[in-house]
């Protein structure tokens, strides 16, 4: 008799019966092919086997019934053929991890497209929620906050976007959406001064989906949740899983302290990913069920999800989080610091990362031929030809890899010799403060040098209000060739010795 298909099995509905005679022979056909070329019984042939059934059954539906094997959470989906695609036949989708996107109605179409079509390519289902029902192509966008009590919601401002973009829909007005990106937060309160109104609903989401995606993805292994320009290493995700134990109880992010909280206390930062082991999930959805509904109205207090997150799995789990840096981080690469600590470590996400740029870093990664994405890799990458020379009104400090300097430079020029006479320095900065006194102008600065490689950000010109020319002004600068030099030097990063977090 042949080999019974592992991990499921068909059970034909009367419409079928007549195709069993062809299942028969091919089934033999089968068996005697893969006695005679003495092969293992692979995935990939039981997926031939099973087109070949759905063919003959010109589109009768089967029952799909998995077996009941412990810890083979194995989607059937995932033995479908990815056609010319080498990249996802590379890393195809094992079928034991849920990858979640969280994201709102106000961005859905202006970040998902991208990753949906390349860092997200390779999941066979990936998780949308947000704070509306839509649709995106071919996915299913869920209204997370569907759940949300009523009682919460009713005489909380919190929830007047929510309302509102449920009614544009309404409307006809969908359309306008992204138009409510602009609207502000209606909380007064100094922690989320210059925030949007859809920031602030965005704490309401955190609970629910985790109930959610439980109830749509049940028993994964690994549930991993990011945002819509939240860069996602794919390969570097399904090399790291497999060095964890799923069945503990993990929740692993981008450390942030919580200050406010009474107790020592860090969230996993949302941006950058963060990752729920199957068996904290189950715990979460099934022993604690209602969870999500019985801190609702306590959400209100709270300032941002990620809080809300950590608070909960640590009063009502008893878990914190395992710090997950720099694995994960919550800046793009122009902020992102590249240091010897850190130049030979992988890294799996990004976050604020445009279109443009997470395309680029995609095709980039897919050069590498199943290599590790590395922090050397990302700087090549997102710096082909390296950083500039300098740049006024840019900042591109980083405090923690800064060098002591003994003497003080008072310009740009004296700040740009002291990094050249330390060997160690590779940029620098400096901050001029001109004050006006009886209409004369006196200067005075900050130098920072640093051993480590930052492009950073812009930085305005900041003007004091009492006029007069007073203000601030912030000036970098690279020493290219000594950076090129520093670069050249760290390329050769061990492969096989990989440092993931555990």
């Amino acid at each position: 008799m042949p080999p019974s298909l592992p991990t499921a099995w068909l059970r034909p509905s009367r419409t079928l019966l007549p195709a069993l005679t062809f299942i028969s022979i091919f089934a033999g056909l089968l068996y005697t092919g893969l006695t005679l070329h003495n092969t293992e019984y692979e995935p990939t042939v039981v997926r031939q086997a099973v087109e070949a059934v759905q063919h003959v059954a010109s589109g009768v539906q089967e029952e799909i019934i998995p077996d009941d094997k412990p810890n083979q959470h194995v989607n059937w989906t995932t033995f479908t053929d990815y056609g010319n695609d080498d990249f996802c036949n590379t890393f195809p989708d094992p079928g034991n991890i849920a990858l979640i996107i969280k994201t709102g109605a106000t961005e859905l179409h202006a970040k998902l497209p991208t990753p949906l079509e390349t860092t997200l390519r390779c999941v066979r289902e990936p998780l949308i929620f947000s704070d509306l029902e839509q649709r995106l192509g071919e996915h299913q966008v869920h209204d997370v906050l569907a759940d949300v009590t009523p009682s919460a919601m009713e005489d909380n401002k919190d929830f007047d976007i929510y309302r509102l973009q449920q009614q544009y829909v309404a409307e006809g007005r969908e359309a306008d959406l992204p138009e409510l990106s602009s609207l502000p937060i209606t909380v007064d309160d100094w922690r989320t001064e210059g925030k949007s109104a859809a920031w602030g609903l965005d704490k309401y989401k955190f609970l629910h989906m985790i109930e959610q995606t439980w109830d749509l993805a049940p028993n994964r292994d690994w549930y991993f949740f990011i945002e819509g320009d939240t860069y996602i290493s794919w390969p570097n995700l399904l090399k790291w899983l497999p060095t964890l134990v799923p069945n503990e109880k993990l929740y692993y992010g981008n450390a942030v302290r919580i200050w406010e909280y009474p107790k020592e206390l860090y969230f996993g930062h949302g941006g950058s990913g963060f990752l729920l082991s199957g068996a904290l999930v189950k715990d979460f959805a099934v022993n604690h069920q209602g969870l999500a509904k019985r801190w609702d109205k306590r959400v209100h207090k709270m300032w941002f999800g990620d809080y809300v997150l950590a608070a909960a799995l640590f009063e009502e789990l008893q878990v914190r989080l395992t710090d997950a840096k720099p694995l994960l981080t919550s800046v793009d690469a122009s902020s992102l610091t590249f240091s010897e600590e850190v130049f030979c470590r992988p890294i799996v996400t990004l976050h604020h990362v445009n279109s443009q740029h997470l395309n680029d870093m995609f095709q980039f990664e897919r050069t590498l031929n199943g290599s590790e994405l590395l922090y050397r890799d990302v700087y090549h990458g997102s710096f082909p030809s390296g950083m500039p020379s300098n740049r006024t009104n840019w900042d591109n400090l980083d405090e923690e890899v800064e060098l002591d300097l003994e003497d003080k430079p008072s310009s740009y020029e004296g700040c740009e010799r002291a990094c050249v006479d330390n060997e160690q320095c590779l940029q620098f900065m400096f901050i001029k403060s001109t004050e006006s006194q009886d209409e004369e102008e006196e200067s005075e600065g900050e130098c920072h040098l640093m051993r480590a490689i930052r492009l950073g950000q812009e930085h305005k010109l900041e003007v004091d209000k009492k006029g007069g020319g007073a203000g601030k002004q912030w000036m970098s600068g690279w020493l290219r060739d000594r950076i090129a030099k520093w670069i050249a030097e760290h390329q050769g990063c061990s492969i096989g010795e990989t440092s993931w977090p555990q």
